[in-house]
């Protein structure tokens, strides 16, 4: 996992606006083209740092004054990556499709079963490569999409109606259907996971919608399945949040980054502001 951790600083200082240009960038960018990857996580976190690196040299060429507009259709994406970043991240996602299941990832590189944390980081990955250009098989979507409305929970506690929402119940995902930390067969819902699966849906459904290749049958499952995922992640917000505040406000170092960069990115692509009426990202950012 060389490239991992490097990974990880590079996009953090990309995201907060480092300029791409600054000494940090450069050497942490050339340190990852020294040292990528044939790793599941590895090869998602690539993409995600190529494409930020690419926004940052994009928002850095445009004039002053002249901001992107939000909630517009999406145009022809202008790759200002170099030639040969260019073809490592065509690179990536290729090692990223020929290794993916049936819509779902394992360790990579020969070695792990399936699960739903690796796979996260090959969806985020996917999307970002997509969003910079490159091309993902629409049915590498598709099957995406039909994994996580598969596997996730068939059955939840009674009815709980997130705000906003109506209908449905809180239904939740595991690390791997079965989930081999569980007791054998189990298939009970954690944050982080299921967290990693209302994205995945999202992503999934974001990037068929965008090419008109979402079926009519997916928009009922999908919708049903990020519906319950809220509710699921409403329903268990408290639980899974209140010790690790309780622990930030007593000094004690909290060390979950993992589960608040999924509750993040879950938040984010569901737009939603609150969970059970809590500000995820205000309680996030204190931690």
């Amino acid at each position: 996992y060389q490239a991992g951790p490097t990974a990880i600083a590079v996009l953090a200082l990309l995201k907060v606006g480092l300029d791409p240009n600054h000494k940090a960038i450069e050497d942490g960018m050339e340190y990852l083209r020294r040292h990528s990857t044939t790793k599941t996580y590895g090869l998602g976190l690539l993409c995600m740092v190529l494409r930020a690196f690419c926004d940052a040299k994009e928002k850095k060429a445009r004039p002053a004054g002249k901001e992107k507009k939000r909630g517009k259709a999406r145009k022809v994406h202008v790759c200002r990556l170099g030639s040969k970043d260019r073809k490592w991240l065509g690179d990536l996602v290729k090692l990223l499709r020929q290794q993916s299941g049936k819509g779902c990832w394992g360790y990579g590189g020969g070695s792990g079963e399936p699960d739903h944390s690796n796979t996260q980081y090959a969806v985020l990955g996917l999307r970002s490569a997509e969003l910079c250009g490159q091309k993902v098989d629409v049915d590498l979507w598709h099957k995406v999409l039909k994994h996580f409305v598969e596997v996730q929970q068939k059955k939840g506690p009674a009815k709980v109606v997130e705000t906003g929402g109506s209908g449905g119940m809180p239904r939740g995902w595991p690390y791997r259907d079965p989930d081999p930390y569980k007791k054998t067969g189990s298939t009970a819902g954690t944050m982080t996971m299921t967290c990693a699966g209302l994205a995945s849906v999202l992503i999934a459904q974001d990037q068929l919608q965008s090419v008109s290749a979402l079926r009519n049958d997916e928009k009922r499952t999908a919708f049903d399945s990020i519906r319950d995922s809220v509710q699921w992640i409403a329903k268990n917000y408290d639980r899974s949040m209140s010790r690790f505040l309780a622990a930030s406000k007593n000094g004690e170092l909290v060390n979950n980054g993992y589960l608040l960069y999924g509750l993040e990115r879950a938040g984010v692509l569901a737009q939603k502001q609150r969970f059970n009426g809590r500000d995820w990202y205000q309680e996030g950012a204190r931690l």
